[in-house]
């Protein structure tokens, strides 16, 4: 195809076909592009997910930011190999577009390599996005003769909006008990600081609390949990692809553990085990550690509720 063929087409039709020079189709539309999108990527993440929260509204958001740069390297790196080839036929020239080509392969092996990284951390919060998403069975209740409400259930998006509503009809609780096998570390950080911010004095785990529970029960100043109670922590999954921003989210956490009180040491060895593994230190660890105060019973009749 002729240049003067391309020259009537938009910048993404022609680039895509390998209208453009070389020199422009890999400086201008690949290495230049990447930087102005990382900024920008970086730019949303880092001012409007603080305002919005890693809430569903910002997964959404996330999921089709990720998407869409997916999208764009697609075509960038199409748009270089045919610009390459057209280059290599009118100039007669290898080198140049040999290095363009090794570039461009270079730049789908690291595609694909994040593909594979984050994966099943993306293929969940698609789910998520979507409406189809796990953890999404849970209740709340109220216990008026003592200031309590009790969460039993998964930690999914939407259990926040939930107790939010349940601390507005009651916004005299002073306890929260909690009951589940854990969910989605996002959810929990949201329902940690929904938590914090309503100033519940007390929480207490009765008889499991796993995953994304462990973090929800940092949010009050004072933990308990039941004799019979089974406390299981291991590192989430982030739905992240640098090494950057996997330490960026662990730092999140870090601070929620450090706020509590809690040593480097004790939140390193709670998250040094990998899903499907669990760390299950017993009462009396945790409570040497400070991660809780002390045992409580509940009675029967609250426990049946």
């Amino acid at each position: 195809m002729s240049a003067a063929s391309h020259t009537n087409k938009s910048l993404f039709l022609r680039h895509w076909q390998g209208g453009f020079s070389l020199g422009r189709s890999f400086w201008l539309h690949l290495i230049v592009f990447n930087i102005i999108l990382l900024l920008l990527f970086r730019l949303v993440t880092y001012t409007v997910q603080p305002q919005l929260g890693q809430t569903l509204f910002w997964i959404r958001i996330f999921m089709l930011l990720q998407l869409s740069s997916w999208a764009f390297t697609v075509w960038q790196v199409v748009g270089v190999w045919r610009s390459a080839i057209r280059h290599r036929i009118e100039t007669k020239r290898l080198l140049w577009s040999t290095l363009a080509q090794a570039f461009v392969c270079f730049a789908v092996v690291l595609l694909f390599w994040q593909l594979i990284l984050v994966g099943p951390s993306l293929y969940a919060l698609g789910q998520v996005a979507l409406g189809l998403g796990e953890y999404q069975t849970w209740q709340i209740k109220h216990s008026p003769e003592n200031k309590t409400i009790l969460i039993d259930g998964d930690i999914g998006y939407g259990i926040k909006e939930d107790l939010e509503k349940s601390l507005k009809q009651h916004p005299n609780t002073e306890s929260i008990m909690i009951r589940s096998q854990g969910g989605y570390m996002w959810a929990g950080r949201e329902l940690h600081r929904l938590i914090r911010n309503h100033g519940i004095k007390r929480m207490v785990a009765w008889q499991q609390c796993d995953s994304a529970c462990t973090l929800v029960m940092l949010a009050a100043p004072e933990r308990y949990a039941t004799s019979d109670t089974s406390i299981r922590f291991h590192a989430p999954y982030y739905p992240v692809s640098t090494a950057m921003e996997i330490e960026r989210e662990r730092e999140i956490d870090r601070g929620h553990y450090a706020k509590a009180k809690l040593s480097r040491h004790f939140f390193n060895q709670a998250y040094s085990v990998a899903f499907p593994e669990f760390w299950t230190p017993s009462i009396e660890t945790l409570i040497e550690a400070k991660y809780l105060h002390g045992i409580i019973d509940i009675p029967p009749q609250q426990q049946t509720q």
